[in-house]
């Protein structure tokens, strides 16, 4: 009995061994290594050597050329400073130059202008129509005082004294008895009548002539031989001259007796006696 029991503790402690044997061993704990350190704390770096040379003196020779080195560069940078100022200054006398060549040709453009101008208007004011009237004289009784027609036409010559045709577009007139000569014309009835173009044209030289009626009663023509009253005779001319410009000529003109003779005269203080 004693035998068994001594067996059966051995086959037990026998089989702890074998399974303890075969059991997986347990992972030990890693012992930090010198890389694990060296990877931590990163690369370890070498010292740096610094291997400092002495520079030598320069010798004679090299501080000659050095010297001989800066005065020229001295020398180059002065004359870059010269040449930048002669530039700027020949810049300025340039600019100044081309504005007064650019005044004086603005100059020359505004007096040629002007001078073609002024000759165009000399060649106009030359040999452009000029237009004027002339008046007959009035019939006087055989005294020579008195008037010797109450009624008639007066034959009204419009001569051009130019040197180019003109071309009439109006013509106006009328007979007026008052004591004071008068500044306006009357508007009546058709005074604003245009003639057609072409139907009247004077060359240089030609007349025509407007025949103006008139009348007066016996009073009026005793104050007009008395002096009492004026007999007016008023008017206008419009034409247009070859450079189609529209000229005028206006008239006013009173009758007037002395030395025997009635013939119409200039109001020369009348608005109405002007040329244009």
């Amino acid at each position: 009995m004693l035998r068994t029991l001594l067996t059966c503790a051995v086959l037990a402690m026998t089989s702890a061994q074998v399974l303890a044997s075969q059991a997986p061993e347990a992972p030990k704990a890693d012992k930090p290594s010198e890389n694990a350190r060296t990877e931590q704390c990163g690369t370890p770096q070498l010292p740096v050597v610094v291997e400092i040379k002495s520079v030598p003196e320069p010798t004679q020779e090299e501080k000659e050329a050095q010297a001989a080195e800066g005065r020229e560069k001295s020398k180059t940078d002065r004359s870059i400073v010269r040449l930048t100022a002669g530039l700027v200054i020949g810049t300025g006398v340039l600019a100044g130059f081309t504005f007064l060549l650019w005044k004086s040709t603005r100059k020359l453009a505004i007096d040629t202008a002007q001078s073609a101008k002024d000759t165009v208007a000399v060649l106009r004011d030359t040999e452009r129509a000029y237009l004027f009237v002339k008046f007959p004289d009035f019939p006087l009784n055989g005294d020579g005082e008195s008037l010797a027609v109450t009624k008639g036409d007066i034959a009204v010559e419009i001569k051009n004294l130019g040197n180019t045709p003109a071309e009439i577009i109006q013509i106006r007139g009328y007979r007026v008895i008052k004591k004071s000569a008068p500044t306006s014309l009357i508007e009546l009835e058709g005074s604003d009548r245009i003639i057609p173009p072409g139907v009247v044209g004077l060359a240089s030289g030609v007349s025509y002539t407007v025949p103006i009626g008139y009348f007066m009663t016996q009073e009026e023509r005793l104050e007009i031989e008395a002096g009492a009253k004026r007999f007016f005779i008023v008017g206008r001319v419009l034409y247009n001259d070859m450079f189609g410009q529209e000229r005028e000529t206006s008239y006013c003109r009173y009758l007037q007796i002395f030395g025997g003779r009635a013939a119409f005269v200039p109001v020369f203080d009348s608005p109405l006696n002007r040329r244009t």
